[in-house]
């Protein structure tokens, strides 16, 4: 039975010999890579482009003024400490941990109980009623589920 020699054109890989790519290997993948080439292209416009504008953190900007050029004056850190040293920085800290950690305690743990509740339901038919109506936020929009609901609980019979 013969070694699978996938990727590689030519001779045998040794034990401790790195792979080597070259032109077979890649002309080999061709196809993957060009799978990859539109993921490639929107990851670089939509999260490398944009960081070209972080040098407004270190300029004195005017907006409609260009980014880069003569006139542009540079300040480095002046705005960071101007921040860090404002009358509110230490409240919006302490909001932020406060709101990531309910976020954490609510929106992690919860959904585990909520889970673990409602696999302890005996009753079939209300405990597909719950995990279809608890799902249902996520599917369609607010503003229909609670139409929904306002349609449910109405004693007029719409």
């Amino acid at each position: 039975m013969e070694k699978s020699t996938a990727g590689f054109i030519g001779r045998q890989k040794k034990p401790g010999e790195k792979k080597r790519y070259g032109r077979g290997v890649i002309k080999e993948n061709m196809q993957i890579y060009a799978l990859m080439l539109p993921t490639l292209v929107l990851i670089f416009i939509f999260c490398y482009i944009p960081m070209y504008g972080l040098v407004i953190a270190f300029q004195d900007y005017v907006p409609g003024a260009p980014f880069l050029g003569e006139g542009v004056k540079w300040v480095g850190l002046r705005w960071f400490d101007k921040f860090i040293s404002g009358h509110y920085f230490s409240r919006l800290i302490k909001n932020t941990l406060i709101l990531s950690g309910l976020n954490l305690l609510f929106g992690f743990t919860a959904p585990i109980f909520f889970a673990l509740l409602l696999d302890q339901i005996k009753h079939t038919r209300f405990k597909k009623f719950i995990q279809t109506a608890s799902y249902m936020p996520y599917f369609i929009s607010t503003v229909v589920v609670a139409g929904m609901v306002i349609s449910f609980i109405d004693t007029d019979g719409w």
